[in-house]
């Protein structure tokens, strides 16, 4: 019989403690349409998808969406492009990681 190594239990409890939110709100307040919503967010990021599949094969540099950018808009707008993503980028980390340090506050007991 397999066992898990405690390093997995850890992981698999705090994923369950972050998603908790996201089920709980998803039942209470959308009830059977969350279904409709899974699927209509699978299809935007198939259709993303598939739109940096075909900048790929026109233009195969590095650089992600900059790249594309700069060669379709012109530099002021690659540049406005990669503000706004790091800007998003450090509100997104600065978010988890209060969500996170309530978590280890609760962990050990402490008062956020």
């Amino acid at each position: 019989m397999r066992k898990v190594k405690a390093r997995p239990k850890i992981g698999w409890q705090l994923g369950i403690k972050y998603n908790d939110g996201y089920c709980e709100a998803a039942r209470s307040d959308a009830g059977p349409a969350v279904v409709v919503s899974y699927f209509i967010s699978g299809v935007a990021a198939l259709l993303s998808i598939l739109c940096y599949t075909e900048f790929s094969v026109e233009l195969p540099v590095a650089g992600g969406s900059f790249a594309y950018l700069r060669v379709e808009l012109g530099d002021f707008a690659a540049y406005n492009a990669t503000g706004n993503i790091l800007f998003e980028y450090m509100i997104a980390s600065a978010s988890v990681a209060r969500s996170w340090a309530s978590y280890f506050a609760t962990l050990c007991k402490s008062p956020t």
